[in-house]
């Protein structure tokens, strides 16, 4: 599962530091979602969209999507 979450984190002018501290999500669990190391379970990607106020439809999509 592929993700826009790099980009959304430039676009928003955070880091990590910050998502993880107001998403309550590790940095180190941040880090492997961005880089497609781990696939975030429902809680992190309501949080993540939550977070960048998008759908989760418009941060994670399936490999063949894009």
């Amino acid at each position: 599962m592929k993700n826009n979450l790099k980009k959304l984190i430039a676009e928003n002018n955070a880091n990590i530091e910050e998502v993880a501290k107001e998403t309550g999500i590790g940095r180190t669990t941040i880090y492997q979602i961005m880089n497609t190391k781990c696939v975030p379970n429902v809680e992190y990607a309501f949080r993540l969209s939550k977070y960048f106020n998008v759908l989760i439809e418009e941060l994670f999509f399936s490999d063949e999507e894009k």
